[in-house]
């Protein structure tokens, strides 16, 4: 890994560029995932790098000497969490993520559930708290507005009148303290809502939670679950779910996997 001194494209490309030399000149491929919308050689929309119709993989295969194999991110950690991950040997199953942003990656027959508006962060507008905060999108309550660790940490901050990393948010609720547990069970609940949802119309083998903001389910299991189980049909089966705990690094991981991928069918 390294820092990012800006955002600006070419200075992504240089550190990307340098990243993957690291790699050393026998590496195959190299795996790029991106959040957002991505095509296989340019960023349509990167809102957390404030892109738009970046050709990213011109810039990277100028550097690298070679065409990288770019992917929106939550694609590359589903795929990751398919071949190698919790989901490994399963025919359907859905990821959820949940961090700077939120999104949701679907296994059906085997195969990854793919179009063309993939990466557009469409789940994250899924209605899920009607009193819940505003989103920028003018949603109130949505999954964007109510599970990502910026939305957690603020709802916190403005609690307790300082600033809190979302580590330190769950801390204090595990400790017990109120307005922390508060707001750790409410995104909680918010979450058993869209784990119901998808679980629902999807019917998966196994809901898999991913992202850097996967804590969440282990500190606010109990509200959590109260609310999926409060969605779904008393007939109907539990719904598994299992957490990915490699933080940043599942998003690396998954990357790799996209580049694996593209190898071993080339061949």
């Amino acid at each position: 890994d390294a820092p990012l001194p800006d955002h600006g494209p070419e200075t992504v490309s240089d550190i990307v560029a340098a990243l993957g030399r690291e790699l050393g000149d026998g590496a195959a491929r190299v795996g790029v995932a991106v959040g957002g919308h991505v095509s296989a050689s340019a960023v349509r929309r990167g809102p957390f790098l404030d892109w738009t119709d970046v050709p990213f993989g011109a810039l990277l295969a100028q550097r690298l000497g070679s065409a990288p194999v770019l992917s929106n991110d939550v694609v590359a950690v589903t795929e990751a969490t398919h071949w190698f991950g919790q989901a490994r040997g399963r025919d359907r199953f859905a990821l959820v993520t949940i961090g700077a942003g939120t999104g949701l990656g679907l296994v059906t027959h085997g195969r990854i559930v793919m179009d063309d508006d993939v990466g557009l962060g469409l789940v994250g507008h899924l209605p899920l708290d009607p009193f819940g905060p505003i989103c920028p999108q003018g949603h109130r309550g949505c999954a964007q507005a109510v599970l990502t660790t910026e939305a957690i940490t603020a709802a916190a901050s403005t609690a307790l009148g300082r600033p809190l990393k979302h580590a330190e948010v769950l801390d204090l609720a595990e400790a017990g303290d109120p307005a922390a547990r508060r707001v750790v069970d409410d995104a909680a609940r918010a979450l058993g809502h869209f784990i119901a949802l998808v679980a629902n119309l999807t019917m998966p083998q196994l809901i898999v939670v991913g992202g850097e903001g996967a804590g969440l389910v282990r500190v606010g299991e109990v509200a959590l679950r109260q609310a999926l189980d409060g969605d779904r049909d008393p007939l109907a089966a539990p719904v598994p779910i299992s957490v990915q705990d490699g933080g940043l690094a599942e998003w690396a991981r998954g990357a790799a996997v996209i580049a694996i991928q593209d190898f071993v069918r080339a061949r």
